[in-house]
């Protein structure tokens, strides 16, 4: 029996299942990554242009309310790939829809622990879509930066 998994191990197939496996394990376990690919996906439609206004947190709300300052995101991003399918606009649709798939993941892999005084989403200023998108890359970079902290044991 020992044998027959070294065996099949070291085999062509056995080495790829193996590297697969340990892909598969950092691309889960793997924050970082995460927040690092959204931030690359930022960088592709930095220089769009909107005409939206959206509610927009900034990067100063306390760190317990992460949770909501993400949904109220994700939210506002709903109405820019709405909008940008008006538009015709095909790569800030893909782009901001994959980025809601990510922080969606995020969100479902918390426990959802916030305290009741958080704000609202309704209750942040609204912003053009530049500002919008600025504050939403800091805030990433903020995430980024406590869960890298958070895996150092910080």
């Amino acid at each position: 029996m020992n044998n027959y998994f070294w065996n099949s191990l070291i085999s062509g197939p056995g080495v790829t299942i193996f590297v697969l496996c340990l892909y598969l394990i950092q691309v889960q376990t793997g924050s970082d990554s995460l927040w690092e690919g959204v931030l690359e996906d930022l960088n592709q439609i930095e220089k769009t242009e909107m005409d939206v206004f959206l509610y927009t947190a900034d990067a100063k709300f306390p760190a317990n309310c992460s949770i909501r300052v993400k949904k109220c995101f994700v939210e506002e991003m709903k109405v820019i790939v709405y909008e940008s399918q008006l538009e015709n606009n095909n790569k800030v649709h893909g782009t901001m829809s994959r980025i809601i798939r990510i922080v969606m993941e995020d969100l479902e892999a918390r426990q959802n622990t916030e305290i009741s005084q958080c704000q609202k989403c309704e209750t942040f200023e609204e912003k053009n879509y530049g500002e919008f998108m600025e504050s939403f890359r800091k805030n990433v970079q903020r995430w980024h930066r406590e869960d890298t902290e958070a895996k150092r044991g910080f």
